[in-house]
């Protein structure tokens, strides 16, 4: 069993409400932020990152081998699906979510570069570093300014340099997104298609 932490927005109750999973999970309620840095992401964007972030620090403080970090409209695309470590195949791995036009893929490490979606991230303990140090809170120093997702969003970032990826759960945006307004207002996001083409047998 993987600690399982989701985060949902403090006003969004009736999200809350909805979210159905057969495993233990734990909320972090987020407040609505601003933007930051100057670097002209969305208010979203913003909350998004600094939420993943939170999960990632209460991980690394336990000393806990990994953790899943769901947002509050991750619908898993098997009810009884409950995580484990063996879905930790790599530092990040993302268990959900759709490819870029500019995706890359690298069949034999099983990676690909470039995911949309941040809906369900699974971070093992050798990601916790990165995270920390590159995602900045709202009352730290920008120290490495190389390291922050600069005029890219959260998910682009995490993917820059390749993330496993399984299908696990999708996106529910019946209940609008928090992330980026307009983005979508119904239906779910996330196909399998990055796992489609990660698991082709490599040709000899």
């Amino acid at each position: 069993m993987v600690k399982t932490y989701i985060i949902s927005l403090r006003d969004r109750k009736d999200k809350r409400d909805k979210l159905a999973l057969d495993f233990p999970h734990t909320f972090l309620l987020q407040e609505r932020a601003a933007p930051k840095w100057g670097i002209g992401w969305v208010r979203g964007d913003t909350g998004c990152a600094l939420g993943h972030r939170q999960a990632v620090e209460l991980a690394f403080i336990r000393d806990l081998p990994a953790v899943l970090v769901l947002e509050d409209d991750a619908v898993p695309v098997d009810p009884d699906y409950v995580p484990t470590l063996e879905d930790a195949t790599h530092p990040v791995t993302f268990l959900g979510g759709e490819p870029l036009p500019e995706s890359v893929y690298d069949v034999e490490a099983g990676t690909v570069v470039g995911v949309v979606g941040t809906h369900a991230v699974l971070y093992r303990a050798d990601a916790y570093r990165d995270i920390l140090e590159g995602v900045p809170g709202f009352f730290e120093r920008v120290r490495h300014r190389s390291q922050l997702p600069v005029d890219v969003p959260y998910d682009h970032w995490l993917s820059r340099r390749g993330v496993g990826f399984k299908n696990r759960f999708v996106q529910n945006f019946s209940l609008g997104s928090d992330i980026r307004e307009g983005a979508a207002t119904k239906g779910t996001l996330g196909n399998g298609k990055i796992e489609e083409i990660l698991n082709k047998q490599l040709q000899p």
